[in-house]
């Protein structure tokens, strides 16, 4: 998902509820969390499993950090390393709305704002980062 599309979902997903009801509001979420893992798999906690996660909820921004990382490294490009940077804050926080979306699926609580808000933080951090390749490619 592009930053168009993460800006979209922050204004849309507060209407869930109202537009498709509570059933399938939770059935979207559900999918959600799970293809927000470095594999699609449900977590530990909405399987009642009181050990850590194998995998990471990061949306694969972990690996994508990595990659720039390593690309930066190669060519000695700044951009790129300063977009690394950026793309494992945004992990972080893809992280953080699993664990919200974990909570409204397990205890039924009002995540709509907080998720909303996270998600606009994401697409701040990532239109951030996609500035920064798109200096880098320049560099290049």
């Amino acid at each position: 998902m592009g930053v168009k599309g993460i800006k979209k979902l922050a204004n849309e997903l507060p209407k869930w509820e109202e537009e498709i009801g509570k059933k399938e509001t939770r059935k979207v979420i559900l999918n959600m969390i799970n293809f927000l893992g470095s594999v699609p798999k449900t977590p530990n906690r909405l399987l009642g499993i009181d050990e850590p996660d194998d995998i990471t909820y990061m949306c694969s921004r972990d690996k994508f950090g990595r990659v720039l990382d390593e690309i930066g490294n190669e060519y000695d490009n700044l951009y790129f390393k300063r977009s690394s940077g950026l793309f494992k804050e945004s992990g972080k926080e893809f992280t953080e709305l699993c664990d919200i979306f974990i909570d409204y699926i397990l205890n039924d609580k009002d995540i709509f704002e907080r998720a909303s808000q996270i998600i606009t933080k994401i697409g701040r951090i990532e239109y951030e980062a996609y500035t920064l390749i798109k200096q880098g490619l320049k560099e290049l």
